[in-house]
């Protein structure tokens, strides 16, 4: 019996391993208590809500690495979202709206590492600021009203439609994550993005642009809450003002 717990203590002491632990025991225990959690319809559901903010937390989770943090991405979701929307309501091309929309986050996220690298503001401020311009800027487009009737078939078919009977975001959602993954464990990016969370100074000490590496955790962060924002207008078929909030 020792040694069976002498094997397994050390795997309980890995990084991260409590919070798996908790996840596969509640799943245990949802999967028993009720007959409608294991089934391929409920599975398929719980994917498709997680999926906005499994996107989100992609991007937030190279932030993190970093030491940094990003508290401005659910406006960037809203507001890249609205604008692919009200960009398509006047005549735009659903191709361009989305880049636009994409663009725009990038462009915020590119702006957030700036501020916080260039003029010392710390992320929390920065980035909290952040949260309600973005928001505010919203509200100016969407005038406080939900914008609709916008959606093409092909624009709902990005968040509403099955490819081998998947849900389509699902599949959006893995291929994010599996660029991300690449990203972050196969590349001098992503060493450099552990390096600079780890220590910031030796990092910059060993020749490490850690501003560089800041600004470019941002852009991406602020791209991925587009993405995410832009899908959820596609779930919605609208805009919403309120997109993203909390």
């Amino acid at each position: 019996m020792s040694t069976i717990t002498n094997k397994l203590l050390p795997i309980f002491h890995r990084e991260g391993i409590g919070v798996s632990m908790i996840l596969i025991l509640l799943f245990l225990f949802l999967s028993v208590s009720s007959p409608y959690f294991l089934t391929a319809e409920n599975l398929s559901n719980l994917l498709l809500q997680s999926v906005f903010i499994l996107i989100v937390a992609f991007g937030t989770m190279f932030v993190l690495t970093m030491g940094g943090i990003d508290l401005s991405v659910g406006s960037i979701l809203g507001l890249c979202g609205g604008v692919s929307g009200w960009l398509m309501v006047h005549g735009t091309n659903m191709w361009l709206a989305i880049l636009a929309g994409l663009a725009l986050g990038t462009l915020i996220g590119l702006f957030n590492g700036i501020i916080i690298t260039r003029l010392r503001i710390s992320p929390f401020l920065a980035t909290f600021a952040m949260l309600y311009i973005a928001r505010g800027l919203l509200f100016l487009l969407t005038s406080k009203e939900p914008i609709r009737n916008f959606a093409s078939q092909e624009f709902k078919f990005i968040a509403q439609g099955y490819v081998l009977g998947i849900p389509s975001p699902v599949w959006i959602a893995l291929i994010i994550f599996l660029l991300c993954y690449f990203l972050f464990s196969f590349t001098k990016f992503g060493r450099f993005v552990v390096a600079v969370g780890s220590n910031k100074e030796a990092a910059h000490l060993s020749g490490i642009s850690t501003n560089n590496i800041n600004i470019r955790v941002y852009a991406l962060s602020g791209l991925l809450a587009a993405a995410s924002g832009i899908m959820l207008t596609s779930r919605l078929t609208s805009v919403q003002p309120l997109m993203g909030t909390n």
